[in-house]
């Protein structure tokens, strides 16, 4: 087949790349790298456990024959590196990230997220989506770059990835993890958005890969390492078949996969002949050499894409203090979905209108005309928050090759006899193949496709039937020419970025051009309308006070909060090799032991404090989190399914196993001076700052005071005219 990711670049968006690793160099690409967090070309890693990203790209593109840590799987593949992972880093700067190098770039592989904790529940803010739609509509000549995200390390704790906005976006290609055994790890989350699974630690063994300063890693593992694997493997179906769009790729996922474990009851019958799903492992286990044969053999492209969105649903049913179920139901004719172009499913998302006493506690699925059932929210122990699911948008590919017609019912259950839930209504929306391409429109993240907009117009009622019962237990663009220059509009929650694609010095970050909109949101100084007023006396004089006898104290209090300033940016002045991370990663250090305790078990003990929201309550705002994080000693991982290669013992001890481990043009991505101007204006930017390590970070590349105001308001007329549900659809 000689199949080994030829001219197919993968983007690590991390903490990261060590560009000079023996592994690394001869396949590391500068034109779709950059670091946000120091402002400069080249992604080097500068904290000593800034290791993360380095990992992950020995695991796709370390080089063949140089007796080094390893063989990646598309070791004739080219890696780049998008540092954002190591400070903080706004929703604007994270958005452009996500494009960065999109004229070099064919894939970007993430392996972060939310906390995994079992309570939070997060989405990526309006202006990441929009990235992402950028990506997939513009990338690779509009054929669409490809996201690819684990699925997280949070299944101990209960977590799902369907609570989490990045991994149940259509526009990801989900991956969990399985172990060598091909048995699913206690740590790898679930859900309903799991496109495929593939390997990585677990049953006391990890995987073997590059790591930082000359050294390999024999510990590297979680969904973090399941990740980058996949993405290898999808360089390889790039270069294979490079006409295929981001859709033909999950199609093929879907329909190469192998089945795994089939005895675990997770698995049902599809709409797909000959395959069935599960949350646990989505299609199955990511076989390379069925899907390389199936992109060769004469694979037919995918009409473009089309959708169908269901009226919103008022159900106003109510459960109160009883374990009970309640059910609504909606009916899509055939001649609903030919208005709408479509013809056949390959994903949904279902957005549900949700008050509970503890969200935790609430359970939904949703089931098609063909009685597949997708469980869209799973029980929580630790989720202790009040507020419910406030118009949340679940995801499910367990859907796929169901044409969507007939009566699609939607469950919703309460497992605890101490909570009450009210179900205030829901959408489905489709996704999937049209009918006729000379029909196929742009998707637009913006307009409103069921003409029913939560906030201003009155939902349809469901003219179907609700019922309660009680239970013990549970388009596709297809470019014509290759873009020179574009100048793109990012439609945001928190701005319109308007994206210019001319040439410019890659010295340079990329460079933000924004049209001047009225705004107060990054606003740091007070304005007349802000200033308090001091009431008249009764003689309709207005008080003068003299403060001339506080300067003294106020200077002398400045004088000593600058000397607490200073004091504190040189104690925690970023040095080469000097950790600064914060403490509180959000996945604990994974024993092998711990692998085998409990295959089928997780702590869903309410250990939370009443009350505790652990969610995201400003959208600009994020937790720490870190995937894949193994650091005590473990035997070597052989994976024959993978191997392409030999591994040979070099700078690290012990014996090595065998371990193996793209380009289309929007010229300008890569080299927009977009983000950097203002550095002091960033601290004003509270609200929009990312408190993220390791599965989120930071960049330190600001805009300036004028940009700034710009970016929240351009969006806000399109947030008045799209629900929050409008994520990343």
């Amino acid at each position: 087949m000689n199949i080994t990711g030829k001219g197919i670049v993968t983007a690590l968006i991390d903490d990261g790349l060590d560009y000079e690793s023996p592994d690394l160099k001869d396949n590391y690409s500068p034109e779709g790298s950059w670091d946000y967090n120091d402002n400069r070309p080249n992604p080097k890693p500068m904290l000593e456990n800034d290791y993360h990203g380095t990992r992950c790209a020995g695991e796709i593109a370390a080089a063949k024959g140089n007796d080094y840590c390893g063989v990646g799987v598309a070791y004739d593949s080219k890696v780049s590196g998008i540092r954002i992972l190591s400070a903080e880093i706004s929703s604007e700067e994270e958005a452009v990230a996500m494009i960065y190098g999109l004229d070099v770039n064919d894939i970007y592989s993430c392996s972060w997220g939310p906390p995994d904790n079992g309570r939070s529940m997060d989405v990526p803010p309006k202006v990441v989506r929009s990235a992402m739609l950028k990506g997939i509509q513009e990338g690779r000549n509009g054929k669409g770059a490809l996201y690819v995200f684990a699925s997280g390390n949070g299944a101990s704790r209960g977590d799902s990835c369907n609570f989490d906005g990045y991994t149940n976006s259509i526009y990801s290609l989900t991956v969990s993890a399985i172990d060598y055994k091909g048995l699913h790890p206690i740590y790898s989350e679930s859900c309903t958005a799991v496109m495929v699974s593939t390997y990585s630690s677990g049953s006391g063994e990890h995987i073997h890969t590059t790591d930082i300063n000359g050294k390999c890693s024999t510990t590297h593992g979680g969904t973090s390492a399941a990740a980058p694997l996949a993405a290898g493997i999808y360089a390889l179906i790039l270069e294979a078949n490079p006409a295929l769009t981001w859709r033909d790729v999950q199609y093929l996922t879907v329909l190469s996969a192998a089945e795994i474990d089939p005895y675990d009851g997770t698995w049902q019958d599809s709409a797909v002949e000959g395959r069935k799903y599960s949350p646990k492992y989505g299609w199955g286990k990511i076989d390379a050499e069925k899907m390389v044969k199936m992109a060769q053999n004469n694979w037919t492209l995918l009409k473009p894409q089309s959708w169908y969105y269901m009226p919103y649903q008022i159900t106003e049913l109510s459960i109160s203090n009883e374990v009970a179920e309640v059910q609504d139901s909606f009916t899509i004719s055939a001649e609903m979905l030919k208005k709408f172009n479509f013809e056949r499913i390959e994903q949904i998302t279902v957005t549900v209108d949700i008050n509970s006493g503890k969200r935790g506690a609430v359970e939904v699925d949703i089931v098609s005309p063909n009685g597949i059932v997708s469980p869209l929210a799973v029980r929580r122990g630790h989720d202790q928050d009040k507020l419910g699911f406030r118009k949340w948008a679940f995801s499910s590919v367990a859907h796929w090759g169901e044409t969507g017609e007939g009566t699609w019912t939607i469950k919703v259950r309460n497992t605890e006899d101490t909570n009450a839930i009210d179900f205030r209504g829901w959408q489905l929306r489709v996704f999937g193949e049209c009918i006729d391409p000379a029909l196929a429109k742009r998707f637009d993240m913006n307009e409103d496709y069921s003409k029913l907009n939560f906030e201003k117009e009155e939902p349809m009622s469901s003219n179907t039937t609700s019922t309660i019962s009680y239970t013990g237990s549970q388009v596709q663009t297809l470019a014509q020419t290759k873009i020179i220059s574009v100048s793109t509009t990012l439609a945001t929650e928190s701005a319109t970025v308007t994206i210019s694609s001319e040439e410019s010095d890659k010295e340079k970050a990329p460079a933000t051009s924004v049209v001047p909109t009225k705004s107060t949101a990054f606003s740091s100084l007070p304005t007349a309308s802000s200033t308090a007023t001091a009431a008249p006396d009764e003689n309709g004089s207005y008080p003068h006070t003299d403060n001339s006898k506080h300067y003294i104290a106020y200077f002398s209090a400045l004088t000593f909060a600058g000397f607490l300033f200073l004091f504190y940016i040189f104690k925690n002045r970023r040095k080469p090799g000097r950790a600064r991370r914060r403490e509180d990663f959000e996945f604990d250090i994974i024993r092998p032991d711990d692998d085998e305790s409990s295959r089928f078990e997780f702590d869903d003990s309410d250990s939370s404090e009443e009350g505790d929201d652990h969610n995201r309550q400003d959208r600009g705002r994020r937790r720490d989190s870190d995937f894949g994080v193994f650091d005590d000693d473990a035997t070597s991982l052989n994976m024959a399914d993978t191997k392409l290669g030999k591994d040979t013992n070099s700078k690290d001890p012990g014996e090595l196993s065998e371990f193996d481990l793209g380009n289309s043009q929007l010229t300008g991505y890569d080299k927009t001076d977009a983000i950097i101007r203002d550095a002091k204006n960033k601290e004003n930017d509270e609200s929009r700052i990312l408190n993220s390590k390791k599965k989120y970070g930071g960049a330190k590349q600001h805009i300036d005071a004028t940009e700034r105001s710009n970016l929240v308001s351009a969006s806000a007329a399109s947030d008045s005219t799209t629900s929050t549900s409008d994520e990343e659809h």
